[in-house]
């Protein structure tokens, strides 16, 4: 009798199991509004998942309709998601400096609405690095950049490659526009720029605005 009755519980959960939907996640969904204040269109949108401590790398993306809308579906629930602008051509390279919103979804709240206004446009800078004693190219360039008028905040660290522009977009920083900045630039192997030794390099670049450096770097003394 114990036997049929555990056959019958273990059929009714695998029954009841089978009636629910297979999907769990949430929806982050919204309008993208330029700063003229009309929605902008197939503007491309990466929802990347926050995390307190660590977890894994956790990213999903969209394209806006005519009307400027856009949704992000099947989105893990019990998660805080910054949502990026991510078209470099028009001016917003993926992950800029600032993300464009940030939404929370839970069992409780699974389908959250964001409108997402779009910042001004990220300069940018290119880095060019070169060995000064071979004149060789240095292809993985390590940036550290910090507000100048914030003395006290983290430096953001960052690597970059510089060795084909053509093909590689990451060449390409996105930094904060009309913002006083500092910049250490450095390689692996190699001392760090003679101009951002010690504080740093001051760095103020306009919104939208492109800066490319050529840099030379002096080896390691073995």
């Amino acid at each position: 009798m114990k036997i049929v009755l555990a056959f019958a519980v273990l059929w009714l959960a695998v029954g009841a199991s089978a009636q629910q939907p297979l999907d769990f996640g949430g929806e982050i969904h919204g309008i993208v509004v330029g700063q003229d204040g009309l929605p902008v269109n197939n503007m491309r949108l990466s929802a990347v998942m926050e995390c307190p401590s660590s977890c894994p790398f956790w990213m999903s993306a969209t394209v806006t309709n005519e009307a400027g809308e856009y949704r992000f579906q099947h989105l893990p629930l019990g998660h805080k998601y910054a949502v990026f602008s991510d078209n470099t051509k028009a001016g917003y390279p993926r992950f800029g400096p600032a993300a464009a919103g940030v939404a929370e979804i839970t069992i409780g709240q699974p389908m959250v609405e964001l409108r997402v206004n779009l910042p001004p446009k990220a300069g940018t800078i290119v880095i060019h690095l070169t060995d000064r004693a071979t004149g060789a190219v240095i292809p993985r360039v390590f940036i550290k950049l910090k507000a100048a008028d914030a003395p006290d905040s983290k430096w953001s660290e960052l690597w970059a490659d510089s060795s084909n522009c053509l093909f590689f977009p990451d060449c390409a920083v996105a930094v904060t526009p009309d913002k006083p900045l500092l910049v250490h630039v450095s390689a692996w192997g190699f001392n760090e720029w003679d101009e951002s030794i010690g504080k740093g390099k001051p760095l103020l670049i306009h919104s939208g605005a492109r800066l490319a450096w050529d840099i030379q770097l002096e080896p390691l003394s073995h």
